[in-house]
């Protein structure tokens, strides 16, 4: 579901010794990210915070959730608003579950960081993480993995407000009770599918398998107890270690995987689907991202403004090097071909491609990010006729100049 699109990256020309500092010069340069409008849950709820000297700060702020909902229900019909309002619940425990799998947290997650569609807004301190280890992110923060924990706190809190102002004909309380379950329910499934995926099962089968209800469960009791282990360890350590502690899942398809994937293993040999694309797309989507990371980026992102200011040209510089960062860190794909192996991506003409390699060693180009930058739906593969360091030419006499790829041919 990923986030809400920044249109835009403003410097505003403040510099302060505040945030993430210039490792050279010890100075936060302070930008301004313009967003494209999203309503967040948060938009329909009282504020737990008065920043005023007003003595009718609760007021107005009551006046205002009751204005919000009010025009919501006047042009979307009071049923559209609370199905839409519940299953921005539901997006958002299925993002919590993704987040944790791929080990992406967001470690701030309220209802002002999300949209009501379940896209992530703010950011905060995200960054990719070694392992499934329980990592506190920051005073005061929820360790990592006790992200959904936060979401029923959220809906037992605000959210249950809303739902007593939206369905006016039924009980909040056992609104909100069903709405928590559903969430759970939702998050636990999704746990389960994200992990198939990152040992490199296909959609398709992962569908298959989980309208079993007692394959399901025995995937889901696995899966749980796989990641029980994982979290029973916390750290304050938040940097990228050398070793890559516990992270053992690209070892799953070892001819003996460890210990703690043995339950796991002998369960997905039973599922079929074995084959070298299964194992190599395991091999890709379980890669760590350790440039993906707070410190690390931030040096990245203050090396490739400085690049481009001697050059004079600040657009095409700094998008290749947004596209180097994307390109190198994209570990799964839209497009899923049954027998075709993956064998990485690449950027090209403000495009982005999944590649492939089919079974008669014909390389695909599976177009997955229109000339935009809007991701689309799958379309139709290209084959690529050449390929070079900087150039890619597909089928139908296409040439597009490379600005990033991350490929293992």
């Amino acid at each position: 579901m990923g986030g809400v699109r920044p249109t835009a990256v403003i410097d505003t020309g403040v510099r302060s010794d505040l945030g993430y500092r210039d490792p050279a010069t010890n100075i936060n340069r302070t930008l301004v990210v313009v967003r494209k409008p999203a309503l967040r849950l948060a938009h329909l709820e009282r504020a737990l915070l008065y920043r005023g000297e007003e003595v009718f700060c609760g007021f107005v702020d009551e006046q205002r959730v009751r204005g919000n909902i009010a025009r919501a229900i006047e042009r979307m019909g009071r049923e559209t608003v609370l199905r839409t309002y519940i299953e921005g619940w539901y997006r958002w425990a299925e993002q919590c579950a993704y987040q944790f799998i791929h080990r992406l947290p967001q470690t701030s997650p309220s209802t002002s960081n999300v949209a009501i569609d379940g896209q992530l807004i703010d950011f905060g301190g995200s960054r990719a993480l070694p392992c499934w280890r329980a990592y506190i992110p920051g005073a005061g923060l929820a360790p990592f993995g006790t992200e959904m924990a936060e979401v029923i706190r959220f809906l037992h809190s605000g959210g249950r407000d809303v739902l007593r102002r939206i369905a006016v004909d039924d009980d909040p309380s056992a609104l909100s009770t069903f709405v928590e379950r559903e969430c759970l329910r939702r998050y636990s499934l999704m746990l389960v599918r994200q992990f198939l995926r990152l040992v490199g099962f296909r959609s398709v089968a992962i569908d298959d398998w989980m309208s079993s209800p007692s394959r399901s469960a025995e995937l889901r009791n696995a899966v749980n107890s796989l990641l029980e282990k994982c979290q029973s360890r916390h750290s304050y350590e938040m940097d990228w270690p050398a070793d890559e502690m516990e992270w053992i899942l690209p070892r799953f398809w070892d001819p003996i995987p460890p210990p703690a994937l043995k339950l796991l293993r002998e369960i997905c040999d039973t599922l079929g689907c074995k084959g070298e694309p299964l194992v190599v797309r395991s091999r890709i989507r379980t890669r760590s991202r350790p440039m993906l990371n707070y410190n690390a980026l931030g040096k990245d992102i203050y090396a490739a403004l400085k690049a481009p200011a001697a050059a004079g040209d600040y657009g095409r510089e700094f998008r290749q090097f947004v596209a180097k960062a994307t390109t190198s860190n994209r570990r799964d794909s839209w497009s899923e071909p049954a027998l075709a192996t993956p064998v990485g991506f690449i950027s090209a003409g403000h495009q982005s491609f999944a590649m492939f390699r089919d079974p008669a060693g014909v390389l695909e180009a599976h177009p997955e990010c229109s000339s935009e930058g809007l991701p689309r739906k799958p379309s139709p593969p290209k084959r690529v006729l050449e390929l070079s360091s900087n150039e890619l030419v597909l089928e139908g006499a296409e040439v597009l100049n490379i600005e990033a790829a991350e490929l293992s041919l």
